[in-house]
């Protein structure tokens, strides 16, 4: 199964972003908005036999010689054809649809310096 193209809506702890995955294959492309006026352009690789995404965008930093820091995600889907996404208790997520998560860990260069990957979901829109 190829990675569903469309739109994502993608939390981790610092934004509530849009993923955007415009091509899939091998290699995807896409966008993410982090805020209202700040959207990049995202690159990467699906890896269909383990389910694997990963991709990044860079982040311009400074005011006088620009440099550009990349943030990497790393993504596993998991899809639900009619089930539920968690059992009972504390209750199930789904109404039986069909459903697509990603759930990862994401990592700056030099923005978490010292730090460990965090965490991030992502849920088709």
């Amino acid at each position: 199964m190829a990675i569903p193209t469309g739109t994502w809506n993608l939390i981790t702890d610092l934004h509530s972003s849009t993923l955007t995955i415009t091509n899939n294959g091998g290699t995807i492309t896409g966008t993410i908005q982090v805020g209202p006026s700040e959207t990049h352009n995202v690159s990467g690789t699906w890896d269909d036999t383990n389910k694997v995404l990963v991709f990044s965008y860079h982040l311009n930093v400074g005011t006088g010689p620009i440099f550009s820091l990349p943030i990497t995600f790393t993504g596993y889907l998991f899809h639900g054809a009619h089930q539920q996404l968690f059992m009972q208790p504390p209750g199930p997520v789904s109404d039986n649809t069909p459903w697509n998560l990603l759930a990862g860990t994401y990592q700056g260069i030099l923005i978490f310096p010292g730090s460990h990957p965090r965490g991030w979901v992502a849920r088709m829109a």
